[in-house]
């Protein structure tokens, strides 16, 4: 049996912020898609700028070294895709700030998703995904929301759990 591709989702540093930072109010929305990326149906796509925008968490203090290594290991995960914020992303970002009006730190989450070929940008920005669905010259519309997955009910005997370390 071949098995199915997975389906390719961006998030945002606001959706991974608030999965790695526990946030309580985003928890319950970014599981679904921590779950399903676990069974291999989903892959997260991420900048690399991503992995610098985490390191304070929502809390605005240092990060305290048993979180540093939970957010290193978030990063090593086998469904989680790096892009690199590469000239080609750097300018389909600057041209989405010029024509779009979308702030630059946001702009390379969607470049990334767009130059990825994610179906979805998952975030919590208000203002992201108000541009719901983005349409940019030479690519698929790309469907900004919260972080969900249709339909998801949890597996037999899975329970919640805490950001995954590994």
């Amino acid at each position: 049996m071949v098995k199915p591709k997975p389906q390719d989702r961006a998030w945002d540093a606001d959706a991974l912020i608030g999965w790695l930072g526990e946030e309580g109010d985003k928890m319950p929305e970014c599981e679904p898609v921590i779950r399903w990326a676990e069974q291999g149906k989903v892959r997260i796509i991420v900048s690399t700028l991503a992995m610098v925008e985490v390191i304070k968490l929502k809390r605005h203090v240092p990060v305290p070294k048993a979180a540093q290594d939970r957010i290193d290991a978030f990063f090593q995960r086998t469904f989680l895709i790096v892009r690199n914020v590469d000239p080609a992303t750097a300018r389909l970002a600057r041209e989405l700030v010029w024509n779009n009006g979308i702030n630059p730190k946001d702009a390379v989450h969607v470049a990334t998703a767009l130059r990825a070929n994610a179906q979805v940008l998952d975030t919590f920005d208000k203002a992201l995904i108000g541009r719901s669905p983005l349409e940019v010259a030479g690519f698929k519309p790309l469907v900004i929301g919260r972080p969900h997955i249709e339909g998801y009910q949890p597996e037999l005997g899975e329970e919640a759990s805490e950001p995954p370390v590994g």
